[in-house]
């Protein structure tokens, strides 16, 4: 037992010691790359290298598989040695403390190291799954990632028309503003022009205040300082008052020289000597009413608000404002024509008749006139009255007519507001025409020429036109309505002196070279004579 253990010992320490040599000749030196090419030594340090000398005399060791075998064969196992440890050399092996009986144990290889080597059935089909799931799991990723780009493209196209239109809105928001900019510079050089007329209209508006103040002030009575509503003109000064107070300073006002009137007397007030408040000035007649100052007062009390002064009563002739204060016409020397005897003159102012003041002078005061001036002396009269007796046995002289103002009273064109009559219809109408007249036959009217007629006839025994010039007034009976009857008779005189049946008295006629028969009115001569330059307006 002794000397097989002995062997047992040898024999480990000879197959450590192969086993080291081997390990150390193919692992690298430290710090070497692992696959660095081993360097070659020298002969010379192989000389000198004391250890060389003694491995030589080392016997030679049995392989690893006949150690195997050897170790088989006793029942014991390979002993592991590190493959990086070095060999200590034939000094250290001799050395007694050191046991060669057990090598250090080298690692064991991985587990998968192991498994990889031979892949059962079911890692295959593992490995197949997670790959079938990774697979799925990329193409899941792949098909969201692909949505999500198409979401992503989607958008993106989105926020292209999107800005596209803030883009638009921007623009468009943009020449709004260039507008609005504009709008209000022109609204502020408007508001700085309405401004300067607002300016000058204010200057205007001052001046005629300024104007209306003194033409107010001028308008006042000069006794109870209020307008006058009433004026009244004073003779021979002139001053104008209003009329009740030129009726209580006739009535009470004291004379300027003494009389022998007695006061109690009922005509003491009448006969005495009246004079002007104002200038005292002896007033010889009845004061005039003034029209001009009555409508001024007027108008001024309607521009100021003033209360309108309530109407009079209506007074009549016999009503004399100065009755009872100054004689009356009669009695004051011929004061009024003879035919102004029984109306007053406050009559006729206040009843707005504007021909009254063709008799009157400036502010309606009556010229004193030479009677024996005014035509002539009475055998004159006389003279004239035998020459018109004379003229009436003679045929009168027709001649053609001339401008006559219109014969029918004034026509409002508002009564015609709204149709198709115009303002030459309505000349017309004033002239005697009637309206189915004056579109039946398309008549004209000129100033300078009259009223003229246009007539078509189909009667064989007539000529197919005629043109007449009827003057600028026509006469119609109150049943010829549409004025047909008047040019029937006016066709018959004429074609009576085309024909030459009757001789051209009454009508000028004539034919043109196109077979138009003209035919112009004549008129007894007239007495009265009016020129082309008078109005066109109705004359009473």
């Amino acid at each position: 037992m002794p000397a097989q253990s002995a062997e047992m010992d040898l024999l480990l320490s000879n197959s450590a010691h192969t086993i080291s040599r081997r390990s150390n000749s193919n692992v690298p030196n430290r710090g070497e790359p692992p696959h660095a090419p081993h360097r070659k030594k020298s002969h010379k340090s192989k000389k000198n290298d004391p250890s060389s000398s003694s491995s030589s005399a080392i016997p030679s060791v049995p392989s690893r598989g006949i150690l195997r075998r050897n170790l088989d064969s006793f029942g014991l196992p390979l002993p592991r040695t590190k493959s990086s440890q070095p060999d200590p050399g034939p000094a250290l092996r001799s050395r007694p403390n050191i046991a060669y009986t057990s090598a250090p144990k080298l690692p064991e290889p991985p587990t998968h190291a192991r498994h990889s080597s031979l892949p059962s059935s079911a890692a295959a089909e593992e490995r197949r799954l997670n790959k079938g799931k990774q697979r799925e799991f990329i193409e899941d990723d792949a098909l969201s990632s692909a949505t999500e780009a198409d979401h992503l493209r989607d958008e993106i196209e989105q926020l292209k028309k999107l800005v596209h239109e803030q883009k638009k809105t921007m623009k468009k928001q943009k020449k709004q503003l260039e507008e609005r900019e504009r709008e209000a510079s022109s609204a502020k050089l408007n508001k700085q022009e309405q401004d300067a007329q607002i300016q000058t209209l204010k200057s205007k508006c001052r001046k005629n205040d300024e104007l209306v103040s003194t033409i107010e002030a001028a308008m006042q009575c000069q006794i109870c300082m209020d307008l006058m509503v009433k004026p009244f003109a004073l003779s021979p000064c002139g001053h104008v008052l209003c009329l009740e107070c030129l009726q209580n300073w006739f009535r009470s006002a004291p004379t300027q020289e003494e009389t022998d009137l007695d006061p109690e007397d009922p005509d003491f007030v009448l006969r005495r000597q009246k004079s002007c408040p104002c200038c005292r000035a002896v007033v010889t007649r009845k004061p005039v009413p003034i029209f001009i100052v009555k409508n001024v007062a007027q108008a001024l009390a309607r521009a100021k608000d003033h209360a309108t002064p309530p109407p009079a009563a209506a007074e009549t002739p016999e009503e004399d404002p100065w009755r009872g204060i100054f004689l009356s016409d009669t009695e004051s020397d011929g004061y009024l024509r003879d035919d102004m005897d029984e109306e007053s003159l406050y009559e006729y102012g206040y009843t707005d008749d504007e021909a009254f003041i063709g008799g009157m002078l400036g502010f309606g005061i009556y010229a004193e006139t030479d009677p024996e001036s005014v035509i002539g002396s009475e055998d004159d009269l006389g003279g004239l009255d035998e020459e018109d007796d004379e003229d009436e046995d003679a045929d009168p002289e027709y001649v053609f007519p001339i401008w006559e103002p219109p014969a029918v009273p004034f026509i409002d064109p508002q009564d015609y507001a709204g149709t198709d009559v115009t303002d030459e219809d309505i000349r017309m109408m004033q002239r005697g025409c009637t309206l189915p007249m004056i579109r039946h036959y398309s008549m004209q009217y000129e100033h300078h020429r009259g009223l003229t007629a246009f007539v078509s006839t189909t009667d064989t025994r007539r000529p197919n036109e005629y043109c007449l010039m009827l003057g600028w007034n026509v006469h119609l009976q109150p049943d010829d309505l549409d004025g047909a009857n008047y040019i029937t008779d006016v066709l018959d005189q004429v074609d009576a002196i085309y024909d030459g049946l009757a001789p051209e008295i009454a009508w000028d006629v004539w034919s043109d070279e196109d077979g138009v028969v003209h035919a112009q009115l004549k008129v007894p001569a007239h007495p009265t004579a009016y020129t082309d330059t008078d109005t066109e307006e109705w004359l009473d």
